[in-house]
C-alpha cells in the first residue's frame, strides 16, 4: 500500500526551497518544475486512519471499542480475522502510541 502525503505541505516545503535558490539556477528551475508537477497530479481519495484498541468488559467475551464505544461478543466478531471495529472501522492495534 502507498504512503500518502500532504499536498499543500509538501508544496510549502518546494516553495520555501525555491525562495532560497539563485535566480536563474538550475535548482530554482527543478524546484520550480517540480512544483508544477505537484500541482497537476491527481490527488488520491484517502481518509486518515483511526487506530483504537478492543478492551475487554470483566472477564466476559464482551469487548468494546475504545474509539467509538459500541460494544460486541469477540465470539461472534472474531478478532483474529478482523482487526477493525465493526462499528466504526476503527483499526485494532493498541491505539496511536503503540503504532
Amino acid at each position: 500500500m502507498g504512503k500518502y502525503i500532504e499536498r499543500e505541505k509538501f508544496a510549502e516545503k518546494l516553495k520555501e526551497h525555491l525562495r532560497c535558490t539563485s535566480k536563474g539556477s538550475v535548482l530554482e528551475a527543478a524546484f520550480a518544475a517540480m512544483l508544477q508537477d505537484l500541482e497537476e497530479l491527481p490527488a488520491a481519495d484517502v481518509v486518515p486512519v483511526v487506530h483504537s484498541s478492543c478492551v475487554q468488559v470483566n472477564s466476559t467475551q464482551e469487548h468494546y471499542c475504545n474509539e467509538c464505544g459500541v460494544e460486541f461478543n469477540l465470539y461472534a466478531y472474531c478478532k483474529e480475522l478482523y482487526n477493525y471495529c465493526p462499528s466504526c472501522g476503527a483499526k485494532m492495534d493498541g491505539g496511536v502510541e503503540d503504532v
